[in-house]
């Protein structure tokens, strides 16, 4: 069938013997660390502490929107813009408001990598919030660098299709 998801699974096979039938056969020697298993070292990936900067300066063909804000996420982390009050006459974040940036701890193989998701949340009278678009992307490995290097050259970063925008609302 069609592929659903991955696995990331730590297995142990074990040899019964004679000296080992009486015994309680053991729990697989996965740490145990908060309530909870952690990773073996020999799986677990290379983390290492990155900033995701976005240059947000604003939105633009979405008919209906009322308050519109920018909302990103990479895993437990999230930061917002301020809602654009007067949407209809000024599309653009506050400059203020423009660079995002956020500190995270992120796998170095793209493998372990999560996505970063990007949301357009519009904001309508008494509180209510809608997600009028997200995008999620989920090969950030273009967007790497280390601007401090020795030998470091400005990525080629990739194209993007040539397909044209979709009205959300």
């Amino acid at each position: 069938g069609k592929e659903e998801g991955e696995i990331l699974a730590s297995c142990e096979l074990i040899l019964q013997t004679e000296k080992l039938g009486e015994k309680q056969l053991p729990i697989l020697s996965v740490p145990w660390k908060n309530g909870a298993y952690t990773l073996p070292k020999s799986i677990q990936p290379t983390i290492k502490r990155m900033a995701i900067e976005i240059l947000a300066w604003g939105l633009r063909n979405m008919k209906k929107a009322s308050s519109p804000q920018l909302l990103v996420e990479f895993g437990e982390e999230s930061l917002r813009t301020e809602p654009i009050r007067d949407f209809q006459t000024n599309p653009n974040f506050p400059e203020s408001e423009s660079v995002l940036v956020l500190i995270v701890l992120m796998p170095t193989e793209e493998a372990y990598a999560l996505p970063l998701v990007v949301k357009v949340v519009d904001n309508w009278a008494f509180g209510q919030q809608t997600v009028t678009g997200q995008a999620n992307i989920d090969f950030l490995q273009p967007y790497f660098c280390d601007p401090w290097a020795q030998d470091y050259v400005h990525p080629k970063l990739p194209r993007l299709s040539g397909k044209k925008h979709q009205d959300f609302l």
